[in-house]
């Protein structure tokens, strides 16, 4: 009963410190320099909707990620041998979907800092307090993964190189999502993306 209780506390506060380092980065978000065409673009409706437009990103990013996390689940059980990892089992498989859901939101929140370019397209490092977000997010990960009095609250393992290297690729799904965004709202409305 003791450990069910320390499992759920653990659980509770590994929730509680994803929502406040995502709302750190949301904060950020807020001081994006404005895009240099911002004043080109038709005004939103008044009217209309705050998320107007924006499910189709909502959904996109949702599916890429839960591929990645199954992806990665099913490489940390050794199902999807991308490399000759001897470590496999349930406790890999819970550190790499961890591991990929943190590293898939840090990429996608940067594909967030504008509705009509991706990543890619703005410049990496125009928003200071969002690279320092990102950056303290990464620092507390590796915290999970390799500090030997931190990994047994969450159960998780070391992760080596080529761990590394598939989280790093899974992750990297979230770049797709304002390209497949802008292939939806093509579809959709049959002329050129303008957000």
């Amino acid at each position: 009963a003791l450990r069910s209780l320390v499992d759920s506390f653990v659980a509770q506060i590994s929730a509680l410190t994803e929502a406040r380092l995502h709302e750190t980065r949301a904060l950020a978000l807020g001081v994006e320099p404005a895009e240099a065409d911002l004043m080109k673009r038709k005004p939103a409706n008044p009217k209309g909707k705050v998320l107007h437009g924006m499910l189709p990103f909502i959904v996109i990013s949702g599916v890429l990620g839960s591929v990645a996390a199954l992806a990665g689940y099913a490489e940390g059980m050794g199902l999807l041998p991308l490399h000759g990892s001897t470590n496999e089992g349930l406790e890999k498989a819970r550190t790499m979907v961890f591991t990929i859901v943190v590293v898939y939101e840090m990429f996608l929140v940067f594909n967030a800092r504008g509705n009509a370019k991706s990543v890619f397209e703005l410049h990496p490092l125009s928003n200071k307090w969002l690279v320092a977000g990102v950056g303290i997010a990464l620092a507390l990960q590796l915290l999970v993964l390799y500090h030997p009095l931190v990994q047994p609250f969450f159960k998780t393992v070391a992760l080596d190189l080529e761990d590394w290297g598939v989280v790093l690729g899974f992750s990297a799904l979230a770049f797709a999502v304002p390209y497949l965004n802008r292939a939806w709202y093509r579809l959709r409305h049959g002329r050129k993306a303008n957000f």
